[in-house]
Parts: C-alpha cells; sequence; structure tokens
C-alpha cells in the first residue's frame, strides 16, 4: 500500500495494475515476445511485479537506490521471442 506525501490516500496498487496494464507499460518491449510462452514461465507475474516495484520507486519522486534493486526482479527471467530464436537470452550482459 502507499500513499502520495500530497494526499492521505491510500492506494492499493496491485489492484490497479495487472497484466493488460503491464502489457500496455511495455507494449514496445513486448512486441517481439512469445506471450503465450511467458506466460507458461511465469515470466507474466515476474513482469507485473517489476511494473509494481517501479512505480513504488517512481511514486514520490525518483529513488535511485530502488531503481537500481529492480534489476534483481527481472535479471534470471528467460523471454521467449517470437522468432523462437531468443537471441536475448544469450547475450551476456
Amino acid at each position: 500500500m502507499i500513499y502520495s506525501k500530497k494526499s492521505s490516500t491510500r492506494i492499493e496498487i496491485e489492484d490497479y495494475i495487472d497484466w493488460n496494464v503491464t502489457k500496455k507499460i511495455l507494449s514496445h518491449q513486448l512486441d517481439g515476445v512469445n506471450i503465450h510462452e511467458l506466460e507458461r514461465s511465469n515470466g507474466k507475474k515476474t513482469l507485473i511485479e517489476f511494473v509494481h516495484q517501479n512505480f513504488h520507486a517512481h511514486f514520490n519522486g525518483r529513488d535511485n537506490d530502488k531503481v537500481k534493486a529492480l534489476n534483481q526482479i527481472t535479471r534470471d527471467l528467460r523471454i521467449p521471442s517470437r522468432s523462437e530464436n531468443n537471441l536475448v537470452n544469450i547475450l551476456d550482459v
């Protein structure tokens, strides 16, 4: 649960940011992704959690420490591509 410093209203962010919102936010990044395979491998849940935490990190202004910690959420995420080449998963960055 979060609240704004400018408002006393509490917001349950998980009630508002679901898979549909996550797909809209990450639409450009998900264009080449095999969504069916992503859902089967629990990647959908990981991306929703990533968007939740990203929102928390930016809600009252950018918190650089929280933003850096977001890497841990997606570090082991496998992204299946529509082409089935899965080139992004063999990159070592």
